[in-house]
């Protein structure tokens, strides 16, 4: 499994936790962490996806799309 490399969101994230400790007013505060459990929430959404993403096609599988093609099952 290879590492992955640190991004946008991630230097956003960090410098959102530092100025929610350096600004005193509660209301900024509290805008700034709203802000910080999105960044955090799409960074592991995305984590997951793009991990998922590799797994299903290094197995061969498909379970983010839908088949077009109907297929008959046999109940015999």
């Amino acid at each position: 499994m290879d590492s992955l490399s640190r991004n946008f969101m991630i230097f956003l994230s960090n410098m959102i936790y530092i100025f929610s400790g350096i600004i005193p007013i509660t209301k900024i505060n509290y805008y700034l962490l709203f802000g910080l459990l999105c960044t955090q929430a799409l960074e592991l959404s995305a984590f997951i996806y793009i991990r998922a993403k590799e797994i299903t096609d290094y197995l061969n599988i498909r379970i983010f799309c839908v088949n077009i093609q109907p297929q008959i099952i046999r109940t015999v």
